[in-house]
């Protein structure tokens, strides 16, 4: 399980880079503004993500990484 507390900036340009080259864009808000949200984004369309986990497996099935 991936938690906000051991996700680093490096990290976290990875995911976005793993959805940049599927099309998709992938934002949070954040810490500050409370409980932290992930986007991702594709052709106007938007996919709320509750988790890091979500945002991984999300990932996996566009860009049809095997597990």
């Amino acid at each position: 399980m991936i938690t906000e507390a051991i996700v680093d900036q490096k990290s976290w340009t990875n995911l976005v880079a793993r959805a940049a080259l599927a099309g998709h864009q992938l934002y949070r808000t954040a810490a500050a503004d409370g409980e932290v949200q992930y986007f991702c984004c594709r052709w106007g369309m938007v996919k709320a993500l509750g988790t890091l986990d979500e945002v991984v497996g999300f990932l996996d099935r566009v860009t049809g990484a095997k597990a």
